[in-house]
């Protein structure tokens, strides 16, 4: 199981505080969920990515912060990745930043 939460979730950010919400929730629902399957063998990855170009973003920002955001595709490259590893092991959390750092609108 790989989820996709995100960087807000471990972040303050002003003006999301139902969205850094819930993405906190999620991610304790599923580090609970991680510790309770471990042993049938479910793997239970997070993912936390900062600023992806993605439709969550008003237009305007869009235009404005494209080139400091990453690319779905790139976050796309690194699930493949992820779920490629050998069954021996887990990766259980892995953060996605844009080069530049975080992005402050």
């Amino acid at each position: 199981i790989i989820n996709i939460l995100s960087y807000a979730g471990k972040s303050v950010y002003t003006g999301s505080s139902a969205y850094a919400a819930s993405k906190a929730g999620a991610e304790a629902m599923m580090n609970v969920l991680r510790a309770e399957t471990r042993q049938k063998g479910i793997k239970i990855v997070n993912i936390y990515p900062g600023a992806v170009l993605t439709s969550i973003w008003h237009p305007k920002h869009q235009e404005r912060y494209r080139h400091q955001m990453m690319k779905p595709e790139e976050v796309a490259a690194m699930v493949y990745e992820i779920s490629c590893q050998p069954a021996s092991m887990i990766v259980e959390e892995v953060v996605l930043r844009p080069q530049g750092g975080d992005l402050r609108v």
